[in-house]
């Protein structure tokens, strides 16, 4: 599946649900509510076609943040709660810096002559990056003008398998 980074509030989920069966369900499972009291880790939804990671966190300074692409699977970054700012850039515009590993299905990349945008991400909010979005999440906002949250991020990461 080739598609190009979205960045929506979640009760915009079914705009998106003709991308795909599984990443329809991926929306739906975050548009379904009661997030708040799901546990840190991962969840299973359809094996490893679908799953869930819950993460809890203090978001970072950019300079302690890396640009980050995956082949296998597609993420859906979902804020339950808090804000941040998530970095996107086409990959093809940023320098490898570590190669692709196939097992953690992750390359990392160096800023190169491209900047990147600086996304601001808020509760209830996704943003989906396909394998060719290079993004760079975890992000204190504060880096971006001190747009004033400080606080801790409850984060859901839907993995969905490309197919």
């Amino acid at each position: 599946m080739r598609g190009v980074m979205i960045l929506d509030k979640i009760e915009n989920w079914k705009l998106y649900a003709s991308l795909g069966e599984d990443l329809a369900g991926g929306l739906k499972m975050l548009a379904s509510g009661n997030l708040d009291t799901l546990p840190e880790g991962r969840h299973e939804l359809d094996g490893d076609k679908l799953y869930a990671s819950v993460q809890e966190y203090q978001p970072k300074a950019p300079a302690d943040c890396r640009w980050e692409a995956h082949c296998q699977y597609i993420d859906i970054q979902y804020l339950v709660s808090g804000s941040e700012a998530m970095g996107y850039c086409p990959v093809e515009k940023l320098n490898v810096i570590e190669l692709y590993d196939k097992q953690k299905d992750v390359a990392f990349f160096d800023q190169g002559p491209e900047v990147g945008t600086a996304l601001k991400v808020g509760t209830k909010m996704f943003a989906i990056f396909f394998p060719q979005d290079a993004h760079m999440p975890m992000m204190s906002l504060d880096a971006f003008g001190n747009m004033g949250f400080a606080g801790r991020v409850k984060k859901i990461v839907v993995k969905v398998k490309v197919s």
